[in-house]
């Protein structure tokens, strides 16, 4: 039996037994290529870092806690609070610094601009979530996967099928983490986000926990074990911070990682800056321990927003190795970092066999910036109490001092896109109107440039609060809220063909719902985000969620869910490859072995099952799982509407039976309780015997 003896502190010999174990268990990770520089288009400027700046070192943790629920369909949901009193969830905004110089934006698209009025009509359109909690504001969003839309808010979520029947819930998003136990189980916190995974065929769920005090701030996650929403999830407690608060978190899919922004609060008071996150993807899809790599920058930074990959389905994914874009808008004249108004992204490159090769924009400052038009971001001097709404003096908050979620990617074949969006002030500081900026960034193999941007604001009526995405022939939508002294809070769409002319939302504008009521609590607060998706099994079909009131109160608000879809949208050449894999030696299907091409991974379901969806050409299949030797099969071929069959066969390795003992480095020689994480291995970690420090695996 070995003794081994480790120096520094806990987390040193903690990563170190975590790498000696994945190379003794021939770990398959591999490192992803380092993402080359993209040469700056025309309207780009290249950021360089300061050379006085210290290097910006990546933080590397393991989730405090994971496990496997059972069916959510047999959990017992959580109880609701008791009470009378309408709640808020806090929104802790960065500071500002307010211009007394008068900025026009400009780029604003007048109704005469609007070409046609040839918005299609909703296929889809009923009730979400209500105001079951008592709370405000909803922070209303949703996914839509091959079945199923779902819909988490504050501080609830439901399964519906996608003619809108209810298939589970409503029930409070704590429900999720029954039996999980600790604050993710006990502290229904709100700021949820749910994600349907199309590469992987699962759903993404996630939303705050933050007890504070000795218990901190935390980020509770959860992903599907299967294409079911209302089947188990893996189930992850990832402790942010012992004294920052976490807030406003946005979250992005990736090939390589779930990516994350927040907005840092130490003690929830104090803005300190914002912190971008990796969630080690492949790990969380088979339910072993994850990393997260993060990545701390300055407060002269706010509210990030990591890119969300959309058209995997369709076998379209982000190209292997690149990083996550992250984005930021900087309004020069009302505090901005920046000495004209700019889009600014930070390229977040993970690097998941060496997590200190990781890397953040460039050493923290951004990759690149984009100069755009003219826009003042300042609508009511940031207040609260500022969108108008008929018979009230009440107003609602127009959040204009960040992007919108979310940060829409899309790869369209032969160029990527993403879509940007965020609240202006198209009025003056006297007579302020909301507008929705919106941007659609461009890469055709040489990097981002900004292909085109304008402004939505068609009449006098406020537009805010909007979410905008992108399908798969190019074409935009945008949806958002509508308000005015004589118009009650509604929800409506716009959007422009990929050929309607540029910087304009061309084909004119329609009614989701058009709201009953104004809403006149004092607090003032109203959707804090809304979400535009789209339908993965087509990737031209767009729902779109929001809020509004069917009649005045003070907080009653309603949800609403749609779908629409522009009749010329047709997607891309597209087949399967689908197989089962099994032990060469025993015939038993192999449950969560990975199953990846250059461009895109799954996982085997528990019956070794795998299917993935990819553009017609040939592909290199390659197979691999803890225990058995990897296996590649070249020349598959992908046909447009067909499915190839690759059963795969892999050959178990040998074993080997390691033992030994974990001691502190102080010289002392004691017994250590300790957590080994070995990279692959089902089962989750190994721990030593607390009294004797000994482990055997």
């Amino acid at each position: 039996m070995r003794r081994l003896r480790f120096r520094g502190k806990v987390m040193t010999w903690f990563l170190l037994v975590s790498a000696a174990f994945a190379l003794l268990a021939g770990s398959l990770a591999a490192a992803a290529p380092a993402a080359t520089a993209a040469s700056a288009a025309a309207q780009t400027t290249a950021k360089p870092a300061a050379p006085q700046a210290p290097a910006l070192v990546p933080q590397v943790h393991s989730a405090v806690k994971h496990d496997l629920s059972p069916r959510l369909s047999t959990l017992k949901p959580a109880k609701n609070p008791s009470t009378n009193k309408t709640r808020t969830i806090p929104l802790h905004s960065p500071p500002h610094s307010i211009s007394a110089k008068q900025v026009k934006t400009a780029n604003v698209q007048s109704q005469a601009n609007v070409t046609t009025n040839t918005m299609p009509s909703f296929q889809q359109n009923f009730e979400g979530v209500g105001n079951v909690n008592g709370v405000l504001p909803p922070d209303t969003q949703g996914a839509v996967g091959p079945s199923n839309y779902v819909q988490m808010i504050n501080l609830s979520f439901a399964v519906y099928d996608k003619q809108g029947n209810l298939q589970y819930g409503p029930v409070p998003n704590t429900t999720l983490w029954q039996g999980f136990g600790g604050p993710c189980e006990t502290f229904n916190g709100g700021d949820p986000v749910t994600i349907y995974d199309e590469a992987a065929n699962r759903w993404f769920m996630s939303q705050l926990a933050y007890p504070g005090g000795s218990q901190g701030y935390h980020e509770c996650i959860a992903v599907s074990q299967t294409g079911d929403p209302t089947g188990a999830w893996y189930r992850y407690d990832y402790l942010f911070s012992s004294n920052t608060l976490n807030d406003y978190p946005k979250f992005g899919v990736w090939n390589d990682a779930y990516y994350m922004s927040a907005n840092d609060f130490l003690n929830a008071s104090s803005f300190s800056g914002v912190t971008a996150v990796a969630f080690n993807r492949a790990a969380m899809l088979a339910g072993q321990q994850a990393q997260e790599v993060s990545f701390t920058i300055g407060p002269q930074y706010a509210s990030l927003l990591p890119s969300n990959a959309a058209g995997q389905a369709l076998g379209f994914n982000p190209p292997s190795g690149s990083p996550n874009p992250f984005f930021m808008s900087c309004d020069a004249a009302n505090g901005g970092p920046c000495s004209s108004d700019e889009i600014d992204m930070w390229n977040f490159h993970v690097d998941w066999a060496n997590p200190a090769n990781s890397t953040f924009g460039n050493n923290g400052a951004p990759s690149q910036t984009f100069p755009v038009a003219t826009f003042n971001s300042n609508l009511c001097n940031y207040g609260r109490s500022c969108i108008p709404q008929p018979g009230t003096s009440v107003g609602l908050d127009a959040l204009s001092d960040r992007l919108m979620y979310q940060a829409a990617y899309r790869n369209l074949g032969s160029s990527q896109a993403l879509v940007l969006n965020q609240t202006v002030n198209v009025g003056t500081s006297s007579a302020p109107q909301a507008g929705v900026r919106w941007y659609e960034l461009t890469n055709t193999g040489s990097g981002w440039s900004l292909g085109q941007q304008g402004t939505y604001a068609p009449d006098s009526g406020n537009r805010w609060m909007a979410s905008a995405n992108i399908d798969a022939s190019g074409d935009i939508a945008v949806g958002y809220s509508v308000s005015s002294s004589s118009t009650y809070p509604s929800i409506r769409v716009t959007g422009r063909l990929v050929g309607d002319p540029a910087g304009q939302l061309a084909q004119g504008e329609t009614t989701l719902v058009a709201g009953g009521g104004s809403q006149t609590s004092g607090y003032s607060r109203w959707g804090d985000y809304s979400a535009m998706q789209v339908d993965p099994t087509d990737g031209c079909t767009f729902w779109y969620t929001s809020e509004y009131l069917p009649s005045t109160s003070d907080s009653s608000w309603h949800t609403r869910i749609g779908s629409f879809k522009f009749p010329s949208c047709t997607a891309g050449p597209h087949g399967d490859i689908a197989g089962t894999v099994t032990d060469a030696s025993t015939g038993q299907p192999i449950a969560g072995a990975t199953v990846a091409t250059s461009t895109t991974t799954t996982t085997t379901d528990s019956q070794g099952h795998y299917d993935l969806t990819l553009p017609t050409g040939s592909y290199d299949l390659t197979d691999s799982a803890f225990g058995y030797g990897t296996k590649t099969v070249t020349g598959v071929q992908v046909t447009n509407g067909g499915t190839t069959t690759e059963n795969v066969a892999l050959t178990p390795s040998p074993t080997v039976h390691v033992t030994g003992t974990v001691t502190d480095g102080s010289g002392h020689g004691y017994p250590l309780y300790t957590r080994i994480d070995i990279t692959g291995r089902p089962g989750g970690p190994v721990w030593t015997n607390p009294a004797t420090g000994q482990y055997s695996v």
